[in-house]
């Protein structure tokens, strides 16, 4: 149950942190500022999810880039399935269970390979991108994207270790 349970909620953090959240450290901090709307000049914050597609290969963003690329890539390899297959357990009646490929052996065998493994490696990799973004600006506070590099290394961390220690202690009891 409780890997379920870690399974939604990465697919929430993974809308929230890796979809819609840029903190801006002040009022200069164009890190998400698109200057090519079309709109003589007026520059727009773009939303994560569409900016990082472009500043992969930036110089000086790439690392944050990254960070949103893995956290978008990564939690919709592992989490999304997950999600699905606890679902699918949950609402699937015990009659359906004994034929075929059912939701609960999906899920079991999700949760021991792909959930655990891949969430105890895959997980690791935003935060590691974040950490790049926090050396590259080299403990500039009042530089671009050092507030955001600080509170998503914060959130995919926390997100990292409280789905591998949830996997580690209740995949054996699957």
């Amino acid at each position: 149950m409780w890997i379920g349970i870690i399974d939604c909620v990465d697919v929430l953090w993974m809308f929230i942190w890796g979809y819609f959240v840029y903190i801006t450290t002040n009022s200069s901090d164009d890190t998400v500022r698109d200057y090519n709307d079309g709109s003589a000049g007026t520059p727009v914050n773009e939303l994560p999810i569409e900016w990082f597609w472009k500043n992969v290969a930036h110089p000086l963003h790439g690392w944050t880039a990254l960070g949103y690329l893995f956290i978008w890539l990564f939690y919709l390899i592992i989490a999304v399935p997950g999600m699905i297959f606890f679902i699918w357990a949950m609402v699937e009646d015990a009659a359906a269970a004994c034929e075929g490929t059912s939701g609960n052996m999906l899920f079991v065998f999700w949760s021991k390979w792909f959930g655990l493994y891949g969430s105890g490696v895959l997980y690791f990799l935003p935060p590691l991108m974040f950490i790049l973004q926090l050396g590259q600006i080299n403990g500039d506070i009042f530089a671009p994207a050092w507030i955001n590099g600080i509170v998503l290394l914060s959130m995919t961390v926390l997100s990292w270790v409280a789905t591998v220690v949830i996997h580690v202690l209740f995949v054996p009891a699957l």
